[in-house]
């Protein structure tokens, strides 16, 4: 997994600024205390001025107003890949995470950014175990469904133990009892097998669900680790009320997301603000800044292909001792 916070940070804001066009009830409530002069002013700015927001130091003169998103920090933290991603030991499983541990015992659980981290929407049905299968069905013991009850999303099937473990299937059809699924599955799912029928992927924007098909690729090992970083978000203005009003949307647009943002990777985050200044070498004409503080922590990990592990390995057993009866024996394990 990767994470590139600024490309993130630039969706939620633009997003929240829409959201806050199309009902600005939340701007009556965040500045319930203005008079009415400053209210008034404060939403005809937010409803008729663009708000340009921008990656780095921008290239060009800078439009106001404008949200800047500046990398300030990036560090690798004291934790272990093995022990907080999926494992459900962490020394930190307090701070790692909002929801703590989840259903399946793991604060991370996975390598992408949705839901439980591994890239994956929501269960809607399981865990739990089917009777039989075939090439592209999977058949259960008693009537369970309505007819074609999984077609009005794009449901996909998880077989997540037994026989078939780590195949993903899409979802075409079901009867009572039965689900149809594309493509056929590669290895058939038995009365050993578990599986989870899950809704569609939440949407996310910077990690695909998967690297590695598991199914089919199983010499490969993670590597990986977490880093804390901290971000600094410049809300630029005109003049010094406005400044004001912009970084407050800010703040409220970063708090109502934690949890969107939690699913993305953004772990334990924290936010600050610094002084506000005023700025002169952004245009000809004194602008104004006051700069949002982010920090937060993210799992970071890659898989790399071990063509070359062990298939087998050889025992030898040794006499020790003088008249024991221990045969000596050459004997490979598969």
């Amino acid at each position: 997994m990767s994470l590139q916070p600024e490309f993130l940070f630039r969706a939620v804001i633009a997003r929240g600024i829409q959201a806050i066009r199309r009902d600005n009830r939340l701007l009556d409530q965040l500045f319930r205390n203005l008079d009415q002069e400053s209210a008034e002013e404060m939403r005809r700015f937010f409803l008729d001025n663009l708000i340009n927001i921008d990656i780095n130091y921008p290239r060009e003169q800078l439009k106001l107003p404008a949200i800047i998103i500046l990398l300030r920090s990036e560090n690798e933290e004291q934790a272990f890949l093995g022990d907080s991603m999926g494992l459900g030991q962490t020394p930190m499983e307090d701070s790692m995470s909002y929801d703590s541990f989840d259903d399946e015992g793991g604060v991370l659980g996975g390598a992408a950014s949705v839901s439980d981290m591994s890239g994956e929407g929501l269960i809607a049905f399981g865990p739990y175990q089917p009777q039989s299968s075939t090439s592209n069905t999977l058949i259960l013991d008693a009537n369970t469904w309505s007819t074609d009850q999984w077609l009005t999303k794009a449901y996909t099937l998880h077989i997540i133990g037994g026989a078939g473990v780590g195949q993903t299937r899409n979802i075409t059809g079901n009867g009572q009892k039965t689900l149809v699924v594309s493509p056929n599955f590669h290895t058939l799912p038995d009365d050993t097998s578990t599986f989870v029928i899950r809704e569609p992927n939440s949407e996310v924007i910077g990690e695909p669900r998967s690297i590695y098909k598991r199914e089919e690729t199983q010499t490969i090992e993670r590597l990986g680790t977490y880093y804390h970083m901290s971000y600094q978000i410049q809300v630029i203005a005109s003049n010094p009320e406005l400044t004001v009003y912009l970084h407050t949307v800010l703040r409220s647009i970063f708090t109502i997301s934690r949890q969107f943002l939690e699913r993305q990777g953004i772990i334990n985050m924290k936010m600050g603000a610094t002084d506000f200044v005023p700025r002169t070498e952004y245009q000809p004409d004194a602008a104004y800044m006051r700069a949002m503080n982010v920090e937060f922590s993210h799992p970071f990990s890659v898989f790399v292909d071990e063509p070359n592990l062990a298939t087998q390995f050889r025992v030898v057993l040794e006499q020790c001792f003088n008249g024991t009866e221990i045969e000596i024996s050459d004997v490979t394990v598969a």
